[in-house]
């Protein structure tokens, strides 16, 4: 149910936020127009790198196998979260099942998530826009870069078109992986889409097909 869902979307954007106090005090071949290196280790020099980095993690998302996965969880990594839809990630219900139609995961270690990733085999997702809130911030642990974004899932069927995928996110400046939050709604989840990020904001660049704005 929708207030089932609820709650568990309400505690992921809690554990960002925790997650962004605790900072802020402290695959496969790529696809074509996709980045084809698992890490940039100056991934925070300008906008357009942290989202070619945020690209490249859906790529590994999307990519079978775990091994470029494996590269972006290489630092410091806080937290990954996914509500999903059974119907597109059948394996989702082996952790916690949201509704009739959709399961929920979260990871708090990089095992975990590569545990995950072996099981559910393939998360067909494709980076969208990305809006960056910070980029080379300070933590107590070194610097990061942090985001709202959008994308949409990969496929032909016509229930998958409708799908969209959306969430907040942090890389580390090494190119890893801090923090990535992330629903996918619309169509058989029974949630509604929501606008691009992007797309009430002015698009400062482009790249790897995706759109780069300023929050």
């Amino acid at each position: 149910m929708f207030s089932s869902w609820l709650g568990k979307a309400v505690g992921v954007v809690a554990s960002l936020g925790v997650a962004a106090l605790v900072l802020t005090s402290l695959g496969g071949p790529a696809l074509a127009g996709e980045p084809a290196s698992p890490l940039d280790p100056h991934a925070c020099v300008s906008d357009k790198r942290v989202a070619a980095t945020a690209a490249a993690f859906t790529n590994a998302l999307a990519s079978p196998g775990v091994e470029d996965l494996g590269a972006f969880t290489s630092g410091e990594f806080l937290a990954f979260s996914t509500y999903a839809p059974i119907r597109l990630v059948p394996e989702i219900k082996r952790y916690d099942r949201a509704d009739r139609r959709n399961g929920y995961f979260a990871a708090h270690t990089p095992a975990s998530l590569l545990k995950f990733k072996r099981q559910v085999g393939v998360l067909p997702l494709r980076l969208g826009a990305l809006a960056i809130l910070h980029r080379g911030a300070r933590s107590q642990n070194g610097r990061y870069a942090d985001f709202g974004y959008t994308g949409r899932v990969r496929g032909r069927a016509p229930w998958r078109r409708k799908l969209q995928f959306q969430g907040k996110g942090a890389i580390n400046c090494d190119g890893t992986v801090l923090i990535w939050n992330m629903v996918i709604v619309g169509g058989v989840t029974g949630q509604p889409r929501q606008p691009g990020m992007c797309k009430n904001r002015r698009v400062s660049a482009v790249t790897h097909r995706v759109r780069v704005c300023r929050q």
